[in-house]
Parts: C-alpha cells; structure tokens; sequence
C-alpha cells in the first residue's frame, strides 16, 4: 500500500457564504467593506440567492482581496487555480494564497506548503514547504500536522522520523483528520515508527473511512479481504472497495478487479 500525503489545497471552499437576503445590484455596489464584498462575492459564485454570476464574483473577489481580506484572497487563489471564471494561473495562486499565509491565516499556510512540496507555481522546495507546515501546525491545524508527518515518514525535505510522523498523525487523527487517521492506521498496519497492532489499524482506518476518506476505504478493505486485524469478509472488502473506487481511489479499483 502506498501512503498519499494527504494535502489541502485552498481551493474552492464556499467560505462564509451564507447570508439570507440576495443582493441588489445597488447593494453590490455600495458596501464597500471587504468583508461585505466577500460575502457578496460569494453569493454570486454559489448562486445564493442571486442568479450565478462567476465573473461578477471574481471582480468582487479582487475587490476584497486587493484590500487584504485573507478569506477573498484564499478564494481568489483557488479560481486562479482551477481557473475558474479567469485564466488558469497557477503563479497567480501561489501569489495570493501567499499574501493570505503572511497574515497568519492557517489554511493559507497549508495550502502555501502544498505549492511548494508538489512545485506547483513555485519551484519545488520541501523544506519551505515544512516552513509553512510548522507555522500552520503551531496553530492547531490538522491538515499542517497531517502533511508534515507524511514529510517525517517519507524523509521529504527532513530527515526520516517514523516516530515524529506517527506523533503528527495521532494528534491530527484525534481531531477528526481523516487523513490522519488513515496514516495512523497503515503506521499500526505496517509498524512504522509503532508496533504492529493490527486491530489498532483497523480501528482507525474504520475511523477515517466512516468519514468517507477513500484510501481509507481501500486500506480497510484490504483488512477485511484478508482477515488482518479483523474477521475476513470478501463482502464488506468489495463494498468497501466499491466505495473508495467510486472516488477516484486507483488502488481501489484494482483491488475491485481481483477480489469482485
């Protein structure tokens, strides 16, 4: 089984985008705040309550960011990104989502660290991408803490730590990081930086696929077609295969040809 850093790049959450009442095109206009052309932005991307307008939500969007609202210039980045309503750029990205990082912005500096670790934008460089990790993972973020200890399992950009990974992992896993909690299982599967404890695994790969994380699916399928750390059932193996497949997972779908 392969361990995939589990990354998150700050692209194209809808954040904040709740309000109640549709925005008059007099309302657009005159709020001015950068918080309020945020949120008016984002209206016009989900089309809440107002018809969909990508490219009105974008002119907001620069609006705010250019005022230095951290959230607009996450978005922003994200549709430079994906090149959603504005030609693809992928310096454009790493730009703003920097300007968002040096504001303290936790998600910014994930997503700052995955531009560097995959030289996305910028030139690769793992140790600045452990740079931006650290910062975010000072701050609590599970995503820093899960990315950086697959950087300590793999020896990217820092010296091998199965211990210091496993460390990251356990405590971004007890917050709820799927991810984590996925990593942490193939550590007690496969014993890295941990005894082997196969129930162990199975407890927290069951943890991460019950919040629908694919390669957990997978790897607790994997459990279950082979009766490690739990009773073997072809059945469950190939649902759960089934699932993780139906996401993408490659892995997955391979596992789908030999054991359906």
């Amino acid at each position: 089984m392969i361990l995939a850093i589990a990354v998150s790049v700050p692209v194209f959450y809808f954040l904040g985008a709740n309000s109640n009442n549709a925005p008059s095109s007099e309302e657009s206009n005159k709020k001015e705040s950068p918080e309020d052309l945020y949120q008016v932005a984002m209206k016009y991307i989900a089309g809440d309550g107002v018809e969909k307008d990508g490219s009105k939500g974008i002119e907001l969007l620069k609006k705010s960011a250019n005022q230095g609202y951290a959230a607009a210039q996450i978005m922003l980045a994200g549709c430079y990104e994906l090149g959603y309503e504005i030609e693809k750029s992928p310096t454009e990205a790493v730009k703003w989502v920097r300007k968002a990082a040096d504001q303290g912005s936790a998600e910014a500096q994930v997503g700052l660290g995955n531009y560097y670790l995959n030289g996305e934008g910028v030139e690769k460089n793992p140790a600045e991408a452990l740079k931006w990790y650290r910062k975010a993972a000072q701050q609590g973020n599970s995503d820093a803490m899960t990315n950086l200890g697959s950087c300590y399992l793999d020896g990217e950009g820092v010296e091998k730590n199965l211990g210091e990974a496993v460390r990251l992992f356990r405590k971004a896993a007890e917050q709820g990081s799927a991810g984590a909690q996925h990593n942490l299982g193939l550590c007690y599967l496969n014993g890295w930086g941990v005894k082997k404890n196969p129930s162990e695994a199975v407890k927290w790969l069951l943890k991460g696929s019950d919040q629908g994380w694919a390669a957990a699916q997978n790897s607790l399928g994997y459990c279950y077609a082979n009766g490690i750390g739990v009773e073997m059932n072809l059945k469950e193996a190939v649902k759960l295969f089934g699932k993780a497949a139906e996401q993408g997972n490659l892995d997955a779908k391979t596992n789908l040809q030999i054991f359906d």
